[in-house]
């Protein structure tokens, strides 16, 4: 009796032990959710893997601690705009980096947008040394300015479309201001910090000169989703609102020269 007890205790232990493991499963592993940076030059992209679009996207795997995994893809605004942008209300990753006039979404219905990370303001170049005299926009009737294909230039964009600028299409911000430099453009627009990089890495800030925009200059950069993930589109957000406690993060802004606002601990 007793033997036989002891075998039916063993049985039922090794029975409960089965129905554990039938009922806790192993937790699926997270989807990898790609971050898009189109911004290929430093400080965005570093040819070393630094720089910020690298360390914004380590904040976010640190943060999120395996719920969500993102792997950072460089890849041109046009190639982003045609691909993974191309279909309405089915983006399925992230965009690092950008303001909505950039993707033809000034007014925020097309994408789920983030508070801000930091504020930018645009630049125009010339070729130096001398600075010109520049007011509004209107006065760059009849140049031809360097772009890049699939970047959208609020104002100038227009004044293309009336014939009033002409456009030298190139396949980088470098190449542009290589243009400007060598008389091939009269003008060439890009981010403030862009422009500072590529200019002291290339040799070319001697050459140039580079002026603010007045019109529509200053803008946030931000991330945004498809409306597709309003729940991730929250989480993103959330994460972001202790951005600027991060120390990496403070760091790469010392370092490429952005503003960040003041670390705010949660409570």
């Amino acid at each position: 009796m007793h033997t036989a007890l002891h075998g039916l205790r063993r049985r039922m232990a090794a029975w409960l032990g089965c129905a554990v493991v039938l009922v806790t499963p192993p937790a699926a592993p997270a989807a990898e959710l790609v971050a898009y940076n189109t911004y290929l030059f430093p400080p965005f992209a570093n040819e070393d893997g630094s720089g910020v679009a690298p360390t914004l996207v380590a904040f976010l795997n640190r943060h999120f601690k395996g719920q969500h995994t993102f792997k950072l893809e460089n890849i041109p605004r046009a190639r982003l705009l045609a691909g993974p942008l191309a279909v309405e209300g089915k983006f399925d990753g992230v965009a690092l980096l950008l303001a909505p006039p950039f993707v033809s979404d000034p007014d925020k219905t097309r994408y789920l947008w983030s508070r801000p990370l930091f504020e930018d303001h645009n630049v125009l170049v010339f070729r130096g040394p001398q600075k010109p005299r520049y007011t509004k926009l209107k006065e760059l009737q009849g140049m031809t300015m360097g772009a890049i294909r699939g970047n959208q230039y609020s104002g100038l964009d227009e004044m293309v479309a009336k014939g009033e600028l002409k456009l030298d299409l190139g396949s980088s911000e470098l190449d542009n201001l290589r243009k400007v430099s060598l008389g091939r453009a009269d003008f060439t627009q890009m981010a403030r910090l862009l422009y500072l990089s590529l200019a002291a890495k290339s040799g070319l800030s001697a050459e140039l000169v580079a002026i603010p925009r007045l019109e529509a200059a200053s803008f946030q950069r931000h991330i945004f989703v498809g409306l597709n993930n309003p729940g991730l589109a929250a989480q993103i957000d959330q994460a972001l609102a202790v951005l600027p406690c991060d120390v990496e993060w403070r760091r790469e802004a010392r370092v490429s020269g952005f503003e960040v606002p003041a670390c705010v601990a949660p409570k």
